[in-house]
């Protein structure tokens, strides 16, 4: 219930971030405050929570910022916005 209701708030969790970014969640959890600021912790759980903004702005530092930008064959280009 906790999820639901917070996709209903436009958010997203750290497990679909790592989803759409094709990451594993102990890579999101070490980029935390070295690649993109610390995000908030919401509910009884204190799941990451993050915007839509937020995952647009951390898949361009990845690509810029990470050798994934300069290998982009490591990943599927589908799940990244080239450009």
């Amino acid at each position: 219930m906790e999820t639901h209701r917070l996709k209903e708030a436009g958010l997203l969790t750290s497990a679909v971030v790592t989803k759409e970014l094709g990451l594993s969640a102990t890579t999101l959890r070490r980029l935390e405050g070295k690649l993109f600021e610390p995000v908030p912790r919401q509910g009884k759980r204190q799941m990451r929570v993050f915007t839509s903004e937020q995952v647009e702005v951390l898949r361009e530092a990845l690509w810029e910022k990470t050798r994934l930008g300069s290998k982009p064959e490591l990943v599927g280009l589908s799940r990244w916005r080239v450009g």
